[in-house]
């Protein structure tokens, strides 16, 4: 999907919190995981880092697709300069399509991510 201001609900502002936050969360979770691991617990209990990780990964692919996951089910937008209401019902939709898109990136590379720090 194209990241254009056309198609897009959050401006720079807001692509660079979700960045700095998804990676922030990434680094903790594998932290997590490292620590999880020396301790020894069983790797059913490292599988809950799947919760961070999926964190993590919203935040960055909610930056690099411009897209808020929450604003587009709200139906808002913002553009660093507040939040308001979306109108177009074309960009609801190209919205729409791209939330599923930053859901199933974040829940694919989670699960990837998790498998990696159990199986470790």
């Amino acid at each position: 999907m194209s990241n254009d201001a056309a198609s897009c609900n959050i401006g720079p502002q807001g692509r660079k919190v979700r960045r700095l936050l998804g990676v922030a969360m990434l680094v903790g979770a594998a932290g997590m995981a490292m620590v999880l691991d020396g301790a020894g617990l069983p790797r059913a209990v490292r599988g809950g880092l799947l919760v961070p990780f999926m964190f993590g990964f919203m935040g960055v692919f909610q930056a690099a697709d411009a897209t808020c996951v929450a604003l587009a089910q709200q139906g808002m937008i913002d553009m660093d300069d507040g939040p308001v209401p979306l109108k177009d019902t074309y960009l609801k939709a190209v919205l729409a399509r791209k939330v599923r898109g930053v859901w199933l990136k974040s829940l694919a590379a989670s699960m990837v991510a998790t498998v990696l720090a159990v199986m470790a």
